[in-house]
């Protein structure tokens, strides 16, 4: 192994939240399950650049799920009350188990990105957790 191979121990911890995206093509590219947004973001709204913190930080929600809503994709778009329903009954299937005093937010394909991603993927919806409120917490939910 050579020095460039090798990881410093004298490299300063980034005190800057990671931007990351919840509703990329592939799953697999967002912000894990479990990732912790810092700051109030409308999740249906916005779906890149989320600030992802440690969830010991004081943050605003957890990402909890990614459901899948079609698993092989559908070429016709079904409209936004038809994908919406199925992904807020995902989503609430997905967060059983949490406190139900707890803000269930719900993010689900729109219309443009169903039609360009649904021929060959899965389409997916994002379940997050925040508090009432929009109160801010440190650690995880479970």
């Amino acid at each position: 192994m050579t020095g460039d191979d090798q990881v410093r121990l004298d490299v300063p911890v980034s005190t800057e939240p990671a931007l990351m995206g919840t509703f990329g093509q592939r799953i697999e590219e967002n912000a894990p399950v479990g990732s912790c947004v810092q700051t109030k973001k409308d999740l249906s709204l916005e779906s890149v650049g989320i600030p992802i913190v440690p969830c010991e930080e004081q943050h605003w929600a957890e990402i909890v799920a990614y459901p899948v809503l079609y698993p092989d994709g559908t070429g016709e778009w079904p409209g936004n009350d038809a994908v919406y329903v199925r992904a807020k009954a995902a989503c609430e299937e997905e967060t059983k188990g949490y406190n139900r005093t707890m803000v269930l937010n719900v993010t689900y394909p729109a219309q443009d990105w169903w039609t360009w991603n649904a021929k060959d993927s899965p389409i997916y919806a994002m379940c997050a957790l925040s508090y009432t409120g929009d109160s801010t917490f440190t650690g995880g939910l479970r």
